[in-house]
């Protein structure tokens, strides 16, 4: 079954052509964007995640996509999540190839958080931030779509009860909004894989 980065943006772009946004209106909420960060090693797509440190002002050491509040100097959503992950982790906006948007998510903490996939060349020569990002985290899509490591809990958050997803990789958890992100991702390239990529997903 191919898990190569050909064949899952493949499926990115179907569900770019065929699947419409759900966009969220801002209010009073903070506006914030982040990259989804796909690709290629050993043969196989992954996604980047970064580790926050316990310096940053909001969810602190939880594993994340790079991404952040939108600046004054962003004309666009996609481009805090550009100006953030280069900020973040050093990849330069120029060599992220930007595949889709994808739905809008409200966390806890008020802020309104727009993702993008994006493809980045890999090896790369990261610049890590030290004052944000504590580590890179490589996963496989193999991995993520295996639903053996995907759990449903529930936590409290100022005297509220969420629906929290769980994926867990080697000693790492993702969860929160980026867990609602990921599940978004996933079973969109789910149901695209069926219809256009010809392979079952999460299979062996």
């Amino acid at each position: 079954m191919p898990h190569d980065l050909k064949t899952y943006r493949a499926c990115i772009l179907d569900i770019h052509a065929r699947v419409q946004k759900q966009k969220l209106e801002l209010g009073e909420l903070t506006p914030a964007s982040v990259l989804v960060p796909l690709f290629e090693k050993n043969g196989e797509a992954h996604l980047l995640f970064v580790k926050r440190t316990l310096t940053v002002r909001h969810h602190k050491g939880q594993v994340s996509f790079p991404g952040g509040a939108r600046d004054v100097s962003d004309r666009l959503p996609v481009d805090t999540a550009l100006r953030e992950t280069h900020e973040e982790i050093g990849v330069r906006p120029v060599d992220v190839d930007v595949l889709t948007e994808l739905d809008d998510m409200i966390t806890p903490t008020q802020f309104r958080v727009t993702p993008f996939v994006g493809i980045i060349p890999y090896p790369y020569d990261f610049f890590i931030n030290p004052l944000e990002t504590a580590e890179l985290i490589e996963v496989p899509m193999r991995h993520l779509l295996n639903e053996a490591h995907h759990r449903l809990g529930y936590r409290r958050f100022q005297d509220r009860i969420y629906e929290v997803h769980y994926f867990d990789y080697d000693r790492h958890v993702i969860w929160g909004v980026t867990g609602n992100i990921l599940v978004g991702l996933l079973n969109r390239i789910r149901s695209a894989a069926s219809l256009v990529c010809n392979f079952s997903p999460g299979a062996p």
